[in-house]
């Protein structure tokens, strides 16, 4: 359990569970991956807080969409800002503790950075036993360095294999409010379906996940409406400033919503990549997945909320 998974074992928990063997495979290296990164120290005053969907799913269990990408907010907490080179310095250290660990490969030549060192992605190997085609051949890490709007939480992280044989969590780690995530989730959404060329070489179908997720998190909305308003409107404002170029900021958020919904409605190519990157991605029960037109309901109902105050 500490090095490698056994493949029979995998096997043994796709019958139990009914999970694609690729799916817990992947489930086991992302989490091992997150127990990695909460073993590195670095004299930066930074502080490694978990975000996006996967924070979602294997920090707060509110979704159950298997999701590929590691999302990390990088806080600065010593009360400066760290310089562009000691941002570059954060970054390579972190790679090089990554890879001392041989379960692990990254091609240096593949990590993107950007915004003066403030973001960077990489895409990080493994030695798969199973492969799927939705999957993709690595694991997606994202870094940006920034603050969270709202109080971190500190969850529990578990493999679906950890989980299966009753072992204790792998790891624990700081994981951003799932009140904040769903507030750049619908931020994100509106923007990128407003602007989205699906001719485009950076075209990303796999962007209605944020429809699915902020579906799975309207209960949450609605029980802190308040909350939910004050960090989404904050994520939308800094986007429309940001994001999209003229065409978002020419628009008013309402605009901006209206026109994102009646895409999402009219556009039925959003319905078949729903069934591709949500439904055939997801390991919830029958009764448990959220359809496209529950979804979509449910994001008409998280914007009134949000344009109600």
């Amino acid at each position: 359990m500490n090095r490698l998974p056994d493949k029979e074992l995998i096997k043994e928990i796709s019958l139990e569970t009914g999970i694609d063997t690729a799916f817990i495979e992947k489930d086991w290296f992302a989490v091992q991956l997150i127990a990695l990164l909460t073993e590195y120290q670095n004299d930066k005053g930074v502080h490694i807080v978990f975000s996006g969907g996967t924070s979602l799913s294997k920090g707060y269990n509110l979704i159950k969409r298997f999701s590929e990408d590691l999302d990390f907010v990088l806080e600065e907490t010593d009360g400066q800002l760290l310089s562009q080179g000691q941002r570059r310095s954060f970054r390579r250290n972190l790679i090089e503790h990554v890879i001392q660990d041989n379960r692990f490969l990254i091609n240096d030549s593949e990590v993107m950075r950007g915004d003066s060192s403030r973001f960077f992605k990489v895409p990080i190997k493994y030695k798969r036993l199973f492969e799927h085609a939705a999957l993709r051949p690595h694991l997606q890490l994202e870094m940006t360095f920034s603050k969270p709007r709202m109080l971190a939480e500190t969850c529990e992280i578990q493999s679906i294999i950890s989980k299966v044989m009753g072992n204790k969590a792998e790891t624990n780690i700081l994981c951003v409010s799932p009140l904040e995530t769903a507030g750049d989730k619908l931020s994100a959404l509106t923007w990128r379906v407003v602007i989205r060329d699906r001719g485009a070489d950076n075209d990303d179908p796999a962007l209605i996940r944020h429809l699915h997720d902020l579906a799975a998190l309207e209960q949450r909305i609605n029980e802190d409406s308040v909350s939910f308003i004050a960090t989404a409107r904050q994520s939308l404002e800094q986007d429309q400033s940001r994001r999209g170029g003229d065409v978002i900021k020419d628009m008013s958020i309402q605009d901006r919503f209206d026109k994102a919904l009646y895409l999402l409605k009219s556009d039925d190519l959003y319905r078949k990549e729903y069934d591709k990157f949500v439904m055939n991605m997801s390991y919830a029960d029958e009764s448990e997945k959220i359809d496209f037109d529950s979804a979509y309901r449910a994001l008409e109902n998280i914007v009134r909320i949000c344009c109600s105050k």
